[in-house]
């Protein structure tokens, strides 16, 4: 059985502004208060999204305290992924501020030029919709082949709210306003309790071939990691099923390594592509390590091989920029960094 995990935090630089840590009270260096929603742009732009003033700022992630560029009023900005054209980029609305539909029954998202910075706003239209639910994106996604996918939850608040799992076609619709709906396909129904950041693992979907067509993807949902695995995805014949969970508060490879608080928010992660998961917690400061990479069954958690190790880092931390698929340096063919909301990480 393994007792250690093979990769280790190092004594790195470190860099937060959060709302606790507020270097000076005018921006930019408040900007990053409660900020939600990391990716690097081709050119190495860092895009932040910041719920808590429904705007998102460009950066220069060498140097956080220079603003490159940013809307001049609000623009709803939650969670965010880089446009599969490697220019624009979505946006998830923050919480319940950002535009409903015309008829109020289901949520929008918006899609961002990047020359200028406008907006058109979309709405996703499940098949359930019609039920009268306000069925709201959580987060974006897409695979090594851009097929997107979409976390949503039949409440406004999508801030650790139960939550389903769909694809649909980005190019399906162009209509502005909300005043039209985007087509989407359920693939998992709204029971993947707290869902609120999402990842696409390209090591446990190495096994994927023309035979057995897959894609995989790791649910951060509070404390708890989920393996999404999505069979022919791209195909009308496109399902998803749970292929393993960790609850690190409870499941033994981990439960020891966690700080001792009663409560903890290990809400939002990356993985490294490697078969290692980089999750941060909001509640105490703490980044945890989940190494998965010599598991033998597929999988996250194999009793012998899955070992956890947590570091403290700083109060504020939360969402974690992504290491891999659109939105990560090693998408441009550069060499990533875990980057954190509210901190950085060499």
């Amino acid at each position: 059985m393994r007792s250690t995990p093979s990769l280790a935090f190092t004594n790195g630089r470190v860099i937060w502004t959060g709302a606790g840590a507020m270097l000076h009270p005018d921006p930019p260096n408040d900007r990053l208060a409660g900020s939600d929603g990391l990716f690097y742009r081709p050119d190495g732009q860092l895009l932040v999204g910041n719920w808590q003033a429904s705007q998102f700022w460009i950066f220069d992630p060498t140097e956080t305290d220079v603003v490159i560029d940013g809307p001049e009023s609000g623009a709803f900005a939650f969670h965010l992924l880089l446009h599969p054209n490697e220019n624009d980029f979505l946006a998830s609305p923050a919480l319940s501020a950002g535009p409903t539909c015309n008829d109020g029954t289901r949520g929008c998202f918006g899609v961002y030029d990047h020359t200028p910075l406008t907006t058109i706003n979309i709405c996703l239209a499940p098949p359930e919709s019609s039920s009268g639910d306000d069925l709201q994106p959580v987060t974006f996604i897409a695979d090594e082949n851009l097929n997107m996918f979409v976390l949503f939850t039949t409440s406004e608040s999508v801030q650790f709210g139960g939550a389903g799992f769909a694809s649909f076609d980005l190019d399906s619709t162009s209509s502005a306003g909300c005043s039209g709906s985007m087509s989407m396909t359920e693939l998992i129904a709204p029971a993947i309790e707290e869902a609120h950041s999402i990842s696409w693992d390209p090591f446990l979907s190495d096994a994927n071939s023309k035979l057995d067509p897959h894609s995989d993807f790791i649910v951060f949902a509070n404390s708890r990691l989920a393996h999404i695995r999505v069979d022919d995805p791209g195909t009308p014949g496109a399902f998803a099923t749970l292929r393993s969970s960790i609850n690190m508060a409870t499941e033994s490879v981990c439960d020891s390594l966690l700080p001792a608080s009663s409560h903890h928010e290990f809400d939002q992660g990356a993985v490294n592509g490697e078969g290692i998961a980089i999750v941060g917690d909001e509640s105490n400061g703490y980044a945890a390590l989940v190494d998965y990479s010599e598991n033998t069954n597929g999988t996250i958690l194999d009793g012998a091989n899955t070992v956890c190790l947590t570091e403290f880092l700083h109060d504020g931390i939360d969402d974690i920029a992504p290491l891999t698929g659109l939105g990560a340096k090693s998408f441009f063919g550069g060499k990533g960094k875990v980057i954190f909301k509210d901190s950085f990480e060499d």
